[in-house]
């Protein structure tokens, strides 16, 4: 787990075989799966997902994951509670929703892989970290504009 420089924003890298259960997170989720892919269930319906594709959950979404097609996934996540996200996005009063859990968009999934970079960057130095915390602040910025 990587914390981010912004409070309520953090990442995880994870290459796994496990199955998970249902369960939920309280925080918007994307990211991208890099390896491998994946079959989840969840509130929009099955889901596969496979390598080179941008994945995301909604605060409160009950969703599992199975390996699919092979023994295991690797994927990174970005968790971003509501309202870092709110303040990112400007959604009026109602929460905001990622509609689609898998995207599809190699621009996305490029500027999402910039963001784990960047993050992994601020959190790789010591010191002033301010330029790494703006760069990161500046592809969360750009990612959530193209979910």
């Amino acid at each position: 787990m990587l914390r981010g420089p912004l409070r309520g924003v953090h990442g995880t890298e994870t290459l796994s075989g496990r199955h998970f259960g249902r369960h939920w997170h309280d925080a918007y989720g994307f990211g991208i799966l890099e390896a491998g892919a994946q079959r989840s269930a969840s509130g929009r319906g099955r889901v596969d997902t496979f390598a080179g594709q941008v994945i995301t959950a909604n605060p409160g979404e009950a969703h599992d994951g199975a390996p699919l097609g092979g023994p295991t996934r690797r994927w990174r996540i970005l968790s971003v509670d509501t309202d870092v996200f709110s303040s990112i996005i400007e959604h009026g009063s109602a929460p905001a929703e990622i509609v689609r859990p898998v995207i599809d968009d190699p621009t996305l999934f490029d500027v999402l892989r910039r963001l784990f970079r960047r993050l992994e960057n601020w959190n790789a130095r010591a010191g002033n970290r301010a330029a790494e915390a703006l760069a990161f602040e500046e592809s969360l910025a750009e990612a959530a504009a193209l979910q």
